[in-house]
């Protein structure tokens, strides 16, 4: 599958508008369904080499109501620890690009036994899930990249058990 990356553009008229650049092939299949964690680490791995960034960027995937990869946007490119991320930034692609279903992804440098978000990441998830929730648009997962190893803030919802009836509406990942 051709992995596209999305970006945002302003016309002469000053109006936003999608630009889709081919980026790479990944796994050689038509096209990639994301119903777990590992297929969306695996492919941003393969494709950006999101592991071995010497400062944190940030991605959102962008996916059809199925699953399907429609494109991948680039949000952010930070310092050695943070990158500012707006709401409204992922909004405006996810809107632009016609998506049903998000999943943000980020990546932490270090080499710790296993990643674990900041506060202004949980922050970052809450804000978005709420705009997402708004919007009627299925906010999957936000991804934490470090390494080799990830944290998913699906997996931790499910194993906790938090906002139990709030997952059966928002996560269908």
């Amino acid at each position: 599958m051709q992995v596209n990356l999305m970006d945002v553009r302003l016309d002469k008229r000053r109006l936003p508008y999608v630009v889709h650049e081919v980026v790479g092939e990944y796994a050689g299949e038509k096209e990639v369904r994301i119903d777990n964690p590992e297929i969306a680490v695996q492919m941003l791995n393969e494709v950006f080499h999101m592991k071995d960034f010497a400062e944190e960027r940030v991605y959102v995937i962008l996916l059809s109501g199925s699953g399907k990869v429609i494109s991948v946007a680039e949000i952010s490119r930070g310092i050695i620890d943070c990158a500012l991320v707006g709401i409204r930034e992922i909004m405006q692609r996810v809107l632009l690009s016609n998506a049903a279903r998000v999943i943000l992804v980020h990546n932490h440098l270090g080499a710790s036994e296993a990643p674990s978000p900041s506060s202004d990441d949980r922050v970052l998830t809450e804000n978005l899930q709420r705009a997402c929730k708004l919007m009627r648009i299925g906010f999957c997962d936000h991804i934490i990249i470090e390494g080799e190893q990830y944290f998913s803030f699906n997996r931790e919802w499910k194993k906790t058990n938090v906002n139990k009836q709030e997952m059966k509406e928002e996560i269908r990942i």
